[in-house]
């Protein structure tokens, strides 16, 4: 969901990648131990329900990619501004901070973690 979502940001979708991510919001927080999924799911299909128009046009590149937007814990205030910690730039899905995403799911990493296997 997360490859599909930063794909249509930049307008590089492929054909079905919009039904896919439709697809996907439907079942992401299916099974999930926390409510991180949920969050997900309610912001994405909000943003497909209120911006129709506006992902269809990144769907069909007839827009320019999008910058991402930061959203990350607020560190400090200077000058009546929220300063963000803007290490969250680099956060990968699996919550990892590396040059790339491993692919796995931040579960999928914890006995990899604790040097047990699965």
């Amino acid at each position: 969901l997360a490859d599909t979502l930063d794909r249509l940001r930049r307008s590089e979708v492929t054909s079905g990648d919009v039904e896919r991510v439709n697809t996907l919001v439907t079942t992401v927080a299916d099974g999930a131990r926390c409510f991180l999924a949920t969050q997900q799911q309610l912001v994405v299909d909000s943003l497909l329900t209120l911006f129709p128009e506006l992902v269809a046009a990144h769907a069909d590149a007839s827009v320019p990619a999008a910058e991402p937007v930061l959203i990350a814990p607020i560190v400090d205030i200077v000058d009546d501004r929220a300063v963000l910690d803007d290490t969250h730039l680099r956060k990968q899905p699996d919550w990892s901070y590396g040059d790339g995403w491993s692919g796995k799911v931040p579960a999928d990493l914890i006995d990899e973690r604790s040097g047990e296997t699965a």
